[in-house]
């Protein structure tokens, strides 16, 4: 998986479901940025970076790592610009029934988390569908799982823009 579709973009986390919203912060911009962690001449993580209390102080120096090969699927007709919080996790959910098949092999970033709320521990997963938004933008794909039950504990979305 190529990293750097993911480096060099600030990545606005919209919307998420209720059972992430701790992921938000209500004082900030919900801005993040991911940073390359390289060993040797390799990139080996991708770490999230972000200005003063723009993101939750759950996402500080959050890691993620790359899985997958298999690109996310597109999807059929891109979301408008004032497209709102419920289209965006609308579409999310089409794509997570699109990839439930390939679940394993999908080009997504991964990385140990623990939810503020309830301190629940699981993974996050990223996951970009390039052009999805408007100005060719990629729409970001988020969500969680619980370590304790495999559950899904929620989904969001967002997206990321070049400077």
């Amino acid at each position: 998986m190529d990293t750097n579709a993911w480096v060099g973009r600030t990545w606005e986390l919209d919307t998420v479901s209720e059972a992430l919203s701790g992921l938000r912060t209500s004082t900030g911009t919900n801005q993040f940025r991911l940073r390359a962690v390289e060993k040797g001449d390799q990139i080996v993580a991708l770490q999230t970076e972000f200005d003063g209390d723009d993101m939750a102080d759950c996402w500080k120096n959050c890691v993620f790592v790359a899985r997958g090969d298999t690109p996310v699927p597109s999807l059929e007709t891109p979301l408008d610009a004032d497209a709102d919080d419920d289209e965006l996790l609308r579409a999310v959910a089409d794509i997570q029934v699109a990839i439930h098949s390939q679940r394993e092999t999908i080009e997504r970033l991964e990385g140990e988390f623990i939810l503020p709320e309830d301190s629940l521990h699981g993974s996050l997963t990223l996951m970009q569908v390039p052009g999805a938004l408007p100005e060719d933008e990629p729409l970001l794909v988020v969500s969680f799982v619980s370590d304790g039950d495999g559950n899904t504990g929620g989904t969001g979305a967002g997206h990321g823009r070049r400077p």
